[in-house]
């Protein structure tokens, strides 16, 4: 009995984005003809009466590649142009905050940089890229802000660091000093960035409160995938279970699977009830850190409701493939690192293994 996964016409396309996303990074190796070998085999897989419809798709491979090497090299020579701008000499820079974080009574503010000044000249320069800045003053500002901060020595990240830096658009990091001035622009209206911020400290604050701290520090970094906890991971290194305080999509899965539960319990229709478990896992994505496993379940967990609404035909490959596609043009470099590489390879193998599966299931069922 031969069984054959039907390969979603979106496959050999994001095969295609990850092999120019590696030529653009110069990874010409055993691993990009692996990928180019997908592409390939994927098209060839087509009966051959179709040859206009495999003629389409390698031509489709091709766009699919040149945008992922364009946006790739976009990106790394922007990063590569604001850093060395930035750094040369102490300056003053304008933007506003995206992210504030405590750190052992430090405040770590990650500030959007729309223009620089050099201590050296008076003209006011475009940019655009993220500087983290790290303070012991107290800081009365909040996310969204915009700010006007200088004088200011930033310097480019440096050693391994450097490749997360690049990774998240990082351009400069820096102190703000005695002498450093911090003056304030303008706070908007209304902002969703700080909306969000509001809430997950809001949140975070009274579950501080009315739980144990340890209890509290598990929870914290398991559901809501904090990093700040102060969780003794030497306890769990011990005994092999490290990873066990890393929040992945499984978690996500395991939250939707329980509201569902619940869900059906209650004399709504299917909408109402998708826009309820909507809304819910929105909020929950709204007060959780960010990390590339959630964001992957987040997209697909979405993206199936989409296609649940439209009553289409749903298939778990083409969902994570277009899952990869909204995360790798966001962010190309994510290809690299080893949670995307882990969260989506392990999610296509399980995919496949249970496509399989139903198959045969199947075909078994036809036979007897």
């Amino acid at each position: 009995m031969v069984l054959r996964i039907p390969a979603p016409p979106l496959l050999p396309l994001t095969c295609a984005l990850m092999a120019g996303i590696c030529y653009a990074q110069g990874v010409i190796h055993a691993g990009w003809l692996a990928v180019s070998a997908c592409v390939l085999i994927c098209i060839l897989e087509l009966p051959s009466h179709r040859r206009l419809l495999q003629a389409a798709l390698g031509a489709l491979c091709l766009v699919a590649g040149a945008l992922g090497w364009y946006r790739t090299r976009s990106v790394v020579g922007a990063y590569h142009d604001a850093s060395q701008q930035i750094t040369l000499t102490p300056c003053s820079v304008e933007g506003s905050i995206t992210a504030l974080e405590t750190r052992e009574g430090r405040t770590m503010i990650t500030l959007a940089v729309t223009t620089y000044q050099l201590a050296s000249s008076s003209a006011w320069v475009p940019v655009v890229g993220n500087i983290t800045l790290s303070t012991n003053k107290p800081f009365e500002y909040t996310v969204a802000d915009q700010l006007r901060i200088g004088p200011l020595t930033l310097r480019a990240p440096q050693g391994t660091w450097s490749r997360y830096a690049l990774r998240d658009g990082i351009i400069a990091q820096g102190n703000i000093g005695k002498k450093t001035m911090l003056t304030f622009i303008e706070r908007p209206r209304s902002s969703i960035r700080r909306r969000m911020h509001q809430l997950r400290e809001q949140l975070v604050q009274q579950l501080a409160h009315k739980m144990p701290p340890s209890s509290f520090a598990l929870f914290a970094t398991i559901f809501l995938g904090s990093r700040q906890s102060a969780v003794s991971k030497d306890v769990f290194a011990a005994w092999g279970l490290v990873h066990q305080l890393a929040r992945s999509g499984l978690h996500l899965v395991l939250f939707v699977m329980i509201l569902k539960w619940l869900l059906m319990m209650l004399p709504l229709t299917l909408r109402i009830k998708q826009l309820i478990l909507g809304s819910i896992v929105l909020f929950y994505a709204a007060v959780s850190w960010y990390s590339v496993s959630f964001a992957r379940a987040l997209i697909t967990f979405f993206l199936y409701l989409i296609y649940e609404a439209t009553q289409a035909q749903t298939n778990g490959l083409q969902l994570l493939c277009l899952a990869v596609w909204l995360v790798l043009l966001a962010s190309p470099l994510q290809l690299f690192f080893l949670d995307f590489q882990l969260s989506f390879g392990l999610s296509a193998a399980l995919v496949v293994c249970h496509m399989t599966r139903k198959q045969r299931t199947v075909a078994l069922a036809h036979a007897a």
